[in-house]
């Protein structure tokens, strides 16, 4: 009984690949600004790191999400370099976009931006993503788009 037990939980797992597929397929759905496509990626527990405070459950980082995204319309994300062991994906990307609609009570400048971010995703066995964290300087972002 126990040998069934751990061949169907190896059976559900998702491998390094498949996370790697996701990753791949988040980063296409954000940058065609399909946020149904990106949420289904998401497991209903999922926490955003990325953020000052955590910000928990799939619908409040949804939200989180588009709200960034409505300040920086035209923002692109590209792949540079992706890597995944077990249930942890690691992404190099490049970031570009250009501040057009205010946020977290700043006024838009209309500048644009360029940086690199490095983001780590861990996925749960049936390939939904649990947490996010991006690894970033904020200041590179803020240098280019402040007055």
């Amino acid at each position: 009984m126990l040998f069934i037990a751990i061949s169907a939980t190896t059976v559900l797992a998702q491998s390094a690949e498949q996370n790697k597929a996701a990753m791949t397929k988040a980063y296409e759905s954000l940058n065609n600004k399909d946020y149904d496509g990106f949420s289904a990626l998401l497991a209903d527990d999922f926490v955003e790191y990325a953020a000052p405070e955590p910000v928990k459950g799939k619908g409040p980082a949804m939200e989180s999400l588009k709200g960034y995204m409505a300040a920086f319309p035209d923002m692109k994300m590209e792949v540079q370099k992706m890597v995944a062991e077990g249930n942890t994906v690691m992404v190099l990307i490049s970031v570009s976009g250009t501040w057009k609609g205010d946020m977290m009570g700043m006024k838009a400048t209309g500048k644009s931006f360029k940086m690199v971010d490095v983001d780590i995703v861990e996925f749960n066995d049936a390939g939904k993503a649990t947490a996010h964290w991006s690894v970033q300087d904020p200041m590179v972002m803020m240098s280019q788009i402040s007055n």
